[in-house]
C-alpha cells in the first residue's frame, strides 16, 4: 500500500478514533461536528485503499478434501482462520457463519 495523502490521514485518524470510542457511527459524529454522510464516504474509500481485492470476482481459495475413510469435507482458509465443513458439521451453524462473514465484508 502507498503512502496515504494528508487529507487519508486526517480521515484515517478520525475513523481510528471512532473506532476506539465505543460509539456508534452517528454518535460519534454528532459529538465531534463530523459530517455523518463525509464519514461514511470516508471509511469506505480508506478500506479499500487500506485493503483492496485482489481479484475482481471476490472468490476465495476452496480446497475439497477426500478421504477414504471419511466423507468429502471442505476447508477454507482465509487469513490465518480455518474452517472446515463435513458430514458432522451443523447445517444451521454453516449459515450462521456465512451470514456473519458476509456482514464482516
Amino acid at each position: 500500500m502507498k503512502a496515504l495523502t494528508e487529507k487519508q490521514q486526517h480521515w484515517s485518524s478520525i475513523i481510528e478514533q471512532w473506532s476506539h470510542s465505543g460509539l456508534s457511527q452517528a454518535e460519534y459524529c454528532r459529538q465531534h461536528q463530523v459530517d455523518l454522510e463525509r464519514f461514511y464516504s470516508w471509511k469506505y474509500k480508506l478500506t479499500k485503499i487500506k485493503h483492496p481485492r485482489t481479484d475482481n470476482a471476490g472468490f476465495l481459495p476452496l480446497t475439497v478434501i477426500e478421504k477414504a475413510d471419511t466423507a468429502p469435507s471442505i476447508s477454507l482458509s482465509v487469513a490465518g482462520v480455518q474452517i472446515r465443513y463435513d458430514h458432522d458439521t451443523d447445517p444451521q451453524l454453516l449459515k450462521q457463519l456465512l451470514c456473519a462473514l458476509r456482514a464482516v465484508s
